[in-house]
C-alpha cells in the first residue's frame, strides 16, 4: 500500500457503531430479501455452491455458503461468524463443528456443502505473509488453510463502491415497484448479514 493508503486505514475507527448503514433500506421491509431456512442436504445439484470468507483479526471472521440458482439469484445459506484460527475455519468448512440448529440451538453439525463447494472467495490480504512460523519466516493466513486442506481459495476483488452497488442491483430494491424479486436472498442462518 501507499503511504496515503495506510494513513487512511490507520484513521479508520473500527469501534465506531455511528454512520450510515450501506444498505438501511433493507430494514423498511426484511420480508423482500430474508427468507426461511432451506434444508441444506436439500438444495438441487444443479445449484453451484460458492463460500466466502472475510478472515477478521480485530472483528470476527466470516464465512458464508451461498446458492446459485439457474436463473443467477443467490442464497446465503449459512454463516461462521465469530472469532476464531485458522484450524477452526477449516473445521467449519470441511466438517463437523459447533454451530446453531435450526433452531438456534449449538450443537455439533456437519456440513452438508463442503464437498460441492466451487470456490471460496477471500480478502485478498489473507495471502499476506504476517503469521510467524516458529522462526522460519513468515507464512499467510492462506497458507496455513492450505496445510489444514483448503486449496479451492480464489482473490477477491477489493473494489468496494462496484461490490456495494452489485449488492444495491441483486437485492432489486426499487421503492416503487414492492413486488421487485430480490436476486440476493438470505436465510434465518445468517443474522449478521
Amino acid at each position: 500500500m501507499r503511504a496515503d493508503q495506510v494513513d487512511r486505514e490507520m484513521e479508520i475507527n473500527f469501534a465506531s457503531r455511528s454512520g450510515q448503514k450501506a444498505f438501511g433500506y433493507l430494514l423498511e421491509d426484511p420480508k423482500r430479501w430474508r427468507i426461511k431456512n432451506l434444508d441444506l442436504n436439500a438444495i438441487p445439484r444443479h445449484w453451484r455452491i460458492i463460500a466466502s470468507l472475510d478472515y477478521g483479526t480485530l472483528n470476527p471472521t466470516a464465512i458464508y455458503f451461498h446458492a446459485i440458482d439457474e436463473r443467477r439469484r443467490f442464497r446465503a445459506l449459512c454463516e461462521f461468524y465469530r472469532p476464531s484460527n485458522v484450524r477452526e475455519i477449516a473445521k467449519f468448512l470441511k466438517g463437523v463443528h459447533k454451530g446453531p440448529d435450526i433452531n438456534g440451538n449449538w450443537t455439533d453439525y456437519t456440513h452438508p456443502l463442503w464437498k460441492r463447494c466451487e470456490k471460496l472467495v477471500v480478502d485478498g490480504a489473507i495471502f499476506n505473509k504476517t503469521q510467524e512460523n516458529d522462526g522460519e519466516g513468515h507464512r499467510s493466513v492462506g497458507d496455513l488453510l492450505e496445510e489444514q486442506g483448503i486449496y479451492i481459495m480464489e482473490r477477491a476483488t477489493k473494489d468496494r463502491v462496484a461490490g456495494l452497488e452489485r449488492y444495491h442491483d441483486m437485492l432489486n430494491w426499487r421503492p416503487e415497484d414492492k413486488k421487485a424479486e430480490p436476486f440476493f436472498l438470505i436465510t434465518e442462518r445468517c443474522p449478521h448479514l
